[in-house]
């Protein structure tokens, strides 16, 4: 997604963003021997699912200490992820290495004036209790504690947009994520495919022969899938192949995240922190 800057595309505002049927959120920071102290901030590139052109980027803002904890206490830190309008600064884009400790809270390089600039919404989280415990590749999924995991997000102004939250059920073993609008009212409802009647995740064999867990934006109350606008295509947040040398290498994932049918903009602005709490909760310590 770095390769065609040459030319400067349309920023994505949020106005913008209310015309787009697709975007992908791409990793800009490497998650090689990602672990423990050695954990960076978290930045993304967003780009048009058709041309790639890079339309805006997102920062993340956490501390040493959280970022720590992170590798036991998956999607417990306090954290914001700042999302901008525009072409992303030279610090986010040559983010290539995580190894190594980030003693502040963004990422080295990021001056204050990028921090601030052009910023169109916050998606943001205070501390919490842990969806699943992790200790190495083994998860301990976790229910019985309060708050779980979620993302509130705010536009420039700070006005509440509205929240995704973290689900937990009998089902535990299942990822689920309420989007709730600026009232609290439930807009949609995420959740992969299940086998098992219900209490194991369905997952789909995509490039490169990786199993990959397409996270599925459905009607809050049938629990049916939604479709994307002028299409049969579901409306989902899924991961996608990024190549040999992200997948073994740097570890950078990319989410292509398409719209439900009739999301407004503000609506799709909230659906980007969704995607982000997907990454956060599910794949950020996976590799």
């Amino acid at each position: 997604v770095f390769e065609n800057m040459s030319v400067a595309p349309v920023s994505l505002t949020m106005d913008r963003l209310g015309e787009k049927d697709e975007i992908v959120l791409a990793q800009a920071t490497s998650q090689f021997l990602r672990c423990l102290c050695l954990q960076k901030s978290i930045n993304y590139v967003l780009s048009d699912a058709e041309d790639s052109e890079i339309h805006g980027w997102i920062h993340e803002e956490s501390s040493l200490c959280g970022r720590t904890f992170s590798a036991c206490f998956t999607g417990f830190r306090e954290t914001k992820y700042v999302q901008h309008a525009g072409p992303p600064p030279a610090a986010i884009v040559s983010d290539n290495s995580s190894f190594g400790c980030q003693s502040t809270v963004a990422s080295e390089g990021l001056s204050e004036e990028d921090r601030r600039s052009n910023v169109v919404a916050t998606h943001q989280k205070t501390v919490t209790c842990t969806d699943c415990f992790k200790i190495y590749q083994f998860a301990i999924p976790v229910c019985n504690c309060f708050p779980l995991p979620y993302l509130e997000t705010k536009d420039a102004n700070g006005r509440v947009l509205g929240r995704t939250q973290y689900v937990c059920d009998m089902c535990c073993a299942v990822p689920k994520f309420n989007v709730n609008d600026a009232a609290g009212t439930t807009k949609y409802y995420i959740r992969p495919d299940t086998c098992c009647c219900g209490t194991c995740v369905a997952c789909k064999c995509g490039g490169g022969g990786k199993f990959r867990v397409p996270f599925i934006i459905r009607d809050p109350k049938t629990k049916e899938p939604l479709s994307m606008s002028n299409s049969q295509d579901q409306a989902t947040i899924t991961n996608l192949w990024t190549g040999m040398k992200n997948e073994f290498c740097t570890n950078k994932e990319n989410y292509k995240l398409s719209f439900p049918q009739g999301a407004t903009a503000e609506e799709k602005t909230v659906l980007m922190g969704s995607a982000i709490l997907v990454d956060f909760t599910q794949f950020e310590q996976s590799e």
